[in-house]
């Protein structure tokens, strides 16, 4: 709102603080009402605030971090709050991580020789690089953009379109290799082997006909929309 002020009335840079904010606003409603009635300033309070960051981001460090100054004892519990983010999101990468060691060792496109683990023989020798450790510094390099001054529009683009059609596809493509390419018969052969019967009709059907259509139909839908839509995105102040 100071910056949609002082560039509607052309005033000077830092004329307009948060102290005196109040007072300037009334001074431009009495002397130009016609101008500012135009600007439709935003209305600034934790309210508004908390009701337009219930996801994502927001979720966590504005309405979480709210709640908990309200709450008896609140260091404690801010310490323990973060402490769980960063054991979700530790406990998180353990399973991405082994989604991309494990098909990079089924399909030998590292040396055999190479090491499971990031391991050191003894003090003052080399440290190996393996599968683990190139694949997490890969990820290091690769997580540095979410640490820039534009690391939230990186972190909006990636929760808004790496989660929703990439997810889609790969679960499509999964099962239709599964049921059709590798086949349905020798998959429940192999249930069979493992387990010690096939799956149940139930199974039987989803597998086949239910999941495949219901993905297909999401991800038809998710592309309608998507296209229906008016393309929009949020300006991006360097200097904020």
């Amino acid at each position: 709102n100071i910056l949609t002020l002082m560039n509607a009335f052309d005033l000077p840079e830092g004329n307009i603080t948060e102290n005196n904010y109040d007072s300037f606003l009334e001074h431009l409603n009495s002397t130009a009402p016609a101008a500012f009635q135009e600007l439709q300033l935003k209305t600034c309070d934790m309210q508004t605030l908390l009701s337009e960051g219930v996801e994502g981001t927001g979720l966590a460090f504005i309405v979480f971090t709210e709640a908990i100054t309200k709450m008896p004892i609140s260091p404690l519990w801010s310490v323990l709050f973060f402490i769980m983010l960063f054991c979700l999101g530790l406990s998180t990468m353990f399973g991405n991580i082994e989604g991309v060691v494990v098909p990079l060792q089924d399909l030998n496109l590292l040396p055999k020789k190479w090491p499971k683990e990031l391991f050191t023989a003894e003090e003052h020798q080399l440290t190996w690089w393996c599968f683990s450790g190139l694949t997490c510094a890969v990820s290091f390099v690769v997580a540095l953009i979410f640490v820039q001054s534009s690391g939230n529009y990186w972190l909006a683009l990636f929760d808004g379109y790496a989660g929703s059609i990439p997810l889609l596809v790969i679960a499509l493509c999964e099962i239709i290799a599964v049921v059709y390419v590798y086949g349905i018969d020798r998959f429940n052969s192999d249930l069979q082997f493992m387990v010690g019967h096939k799956p149940n009709i139930f199974w039987q059907i989803t597998w086949r006909f239910l999941s495949p259509i219901i993905l297909l139909v999401i991800l038809i839908f998710y592309f309608v929309t998507k296209v229906s839509q008016q393309l929009t995105y949020s300006v991006w102040d360097p200097e904020s």
